[in-house]
């Protein structure tokens, strides 16, 4: 197989454009973990609130610093190729939270639509690192 300049080129860019909208996404999460601790207020988040449930959430005192906890270690994992199968799977059920949130509640469709798509994006490219999930034999015996 011969693989001209351009071609080599392609490549070039697609691996570097992969990497960073895996460093764009990891470091939106690790930054909204890291903010979210520094600047919790529930009493704040309660009262605005979109929603009884999203107001119920806050208020529960549990559910924001969890949030902040899984955005915080799924965006470190992502942070490091050897680890961002796992910072996937941490943030896949949030990311599908923000989703179904923005398409129902806010009716902001790009927002909700680009987090699902980046985190798909990010799936396929590291898809190798899920092999063991889907072929675990079991333990050695």
């Amino acid at each position: 197989m011969v693989v001209t300049a351009s071609k080599s080129r392609h490549l070039v860019l697609r691996r570097y454009l992969s990497i960073a909208v895996r460093l764009i996404f990891a470091l939106w999460y690790f930054g909204v973990g890291i903010i979210g601790f520094i600047t919790n207020d529930p009493v704040q988040d309660a009262a605005k609130a979109a929603t009884p449930l999203e107001k119920a959430m806050a208020e529960s005192l549990f559910m924001d610093p969890l949030l902040c906890l899984a955005c915080l270690v799924g965006g470190g994992a992502m942070l490091f190729r050897r680890t961002t199968p796992l910072g996937i799977v941490i943030l896949t059920p949030l990311v599908i939270i923000i989703f179904c949130f923005h398409m129902v509640i806010t009716k902001s469709y790009l927002w909700g639509s680009l987090n699902l798509i980046l985190l798909a994006a990010n799936a396929w490219q590291f898809r190798q690192g899920f092999d063991q999930l889907w072929n675990y034999a079991g333990p050695a015996r």
